[in-house]
């Protein structure tokens, strides 16, 4: 899943009772819906084989939408369902991990855990300079946004430097910091099922009204209007 979608967030947590894997996309990615329910699927049916259908779960939490009819999700996914969660969450009880997998290849899954941590670092390694710092801005824009000083110290030079290889793209930090947090608005705005809270908040607002005093002060008409015409685009 990691190596085909990017995403903001892929943490697993391992307790007694039960293992939780929470992730959720890169916020440039708005309607990952079905990808999210054909990934969940996709695994609950991988350990239904592996444990002959007596792997147990405990809850399905997805950042989309209830459906209008949720009969399918009811008969696809075996636990208890959340919707409209600020992320996608499965937790699986613990208590079939040890059986081992009947046909499992260990030979063949080396080459491909190889395989997927080759794919990832060169991912990582052939982004430019921009645009592997505009990425870095725009996740960390919920929790306030990311400092100068901070993004230096993750591409492993000083601020100083960092500030030299901006003005090769004629940028400033606070212009570049901007046009972030501008174009992700854009995006989000597109997206009819977010509402106005919920994308002051992916853009580091706590407060719905600077977010609007932002965006008059930015694109010199309200929120609303906004999305009207990005709508008509």
């Amino acid at each position: 899943m990691t190596i085909l979608v990017d995403h903001r967030i892929y943490e697993a947590t391992y307790e007694r009772e039960a293992l939780t894997i929470e992730w959720s996309y890169s916020p440039l990615i708005t309607s990952c819906d079905q990808y999210t329910d054909f990934a969940v699927r996709s695994t609950v049916r991988i350990l239904d084989a592996i444990t002959a259908g007596r792997q147990t779960y405990g809850v399905f939490s997805f950042q989309r939408q209830a459906p209008r009819n949720t009969k399918l999700f009811r008969q696809a996914f075996p636990g208890k369902l959340l919707f409209g969660q600020e992320t996608n969450r499965v937790e699986f009880k613990t208590d079939l991990f040890d059986m081992a997998n009947p046909n499992s290849n260990p030979t063949l899954f080396e080459l491909m855990q190889q395989t997927c941590v080759k794919i990832a670092n060169e991912r990582r390694s052939n982004k430019p300079f921009d645009l592997s710092l505009r990425e870095d801005i725009m996740e960390s824009l919920p929790s306030g946004g990311l400092d100068i000083e901070t993004a230096a110290r993750r591409h492993g030079m000083s601020v100083r430097t960092l500030q030299r290889r901006l003005e090769d793209f004629e940028l400033t930090y606070e212009t570049l910091l901007d046009d972030v947090r501008s174009s992700l608005i854009e995006v989000l705005l597109k997206d009819p099922d977010k509402s106005m809270a919920q994308i002051a908040e992916a853009v580091g607002y706590s407060d719905q009204s600077a977010f609007s005093r932002a965006i008059v002060k930015r694109f010199q008409v309200t929120p609303t209007q906004l999305r009207a015409a990005l709508s008509k685009d």
